[in-house]
């Protein structure tokens, strides 16, 4: 009888940390698409500042991100099976932050296409770690429940970053300030900085 609850116990425990994992890799799933998207509310600003044509704007959130997520997947795919899964997750989100505060302290166009590049290189670490330890996780009569909510973070996440990054955009409008070494940072780069608050 002791024996039987503390296994019930153990598989509630289980259950529960399971659950608690998918919320969180459903959450920094969903902000990686703030990190993504908000590019697209940044196009009067960057037109402003850079002179930016409709394909430069293209370069940035098409190409600058795909090319090192796509080229960056494969590798990491890889490196899942063979390494802790949530150290390669700490280090992609740590890296995708990093690079989106790079992109508003960025004062050249060069700047802000290398440190596009290295957000796609960190988000693409987040999805195959993720299905994977979500497939340990859960039962197997479980997995395509917990893996068909983790992909619904894709819309929900791409509505919630125009949303809320439109909300942020609208805030730091008109402000900016003047950071040592990195001189006058304008508002729509400080709203890649707030952004990336926090993520750090």
């Amino acid at each position: 009888m002791i024996t039987r609850r503390l296994e019930d116990w153990n598989k509630q425990m289980s259950t529960g940390r399971a659950w608690l994992l998918l919320f969180i890799l459903v959450a920094l799933h969903i902000l990686s698409f703030l990190d993504r998207f908000i590019i697209l509310l940044m196009v009067d600003p960057l037109r402003h500042q850079f002179g930016v044509s409709d394909f430069q704007i293209g370069l940035l959130h098409g190409a600058a991100f795909g090319l090192f997520y796509a080229t960056f997947a494969i590798p990491l795919r890889w490196l899942t099976d063979r390494i802790q899964r949530r150290w390669l997750i700490c280090e992609g989100v740590f890296i995708w932050s990093l690079a989106t505060l790079a992109s508003g302290l960025a004062h050249t166009f060069p700047q802000l296409f290398v440190a596009r590049l290295f957000i796609g290189a960190g988000e693409a670490a987040l999805v195959p770690a993720a299905y994977s330890m979500l497939s340990d996780a859960f039962p197997r009569h479980r997995h395509a429940s917990a893996l068909a909510i983790f992909a619904a973070a894709v819309p929900v996440g791409a509505a919630s970053a125009l949303a809320i990054g439109g909300v942020l955009v609208q805030v730091v409008t008109g402000l900016q300030m003047d950071v040592p070494i990195f001189g006058v940072v304008r508002d729509w780069q400080l709203a890649f900085s707030f952004l990336e608050r926090p993520e750090l």
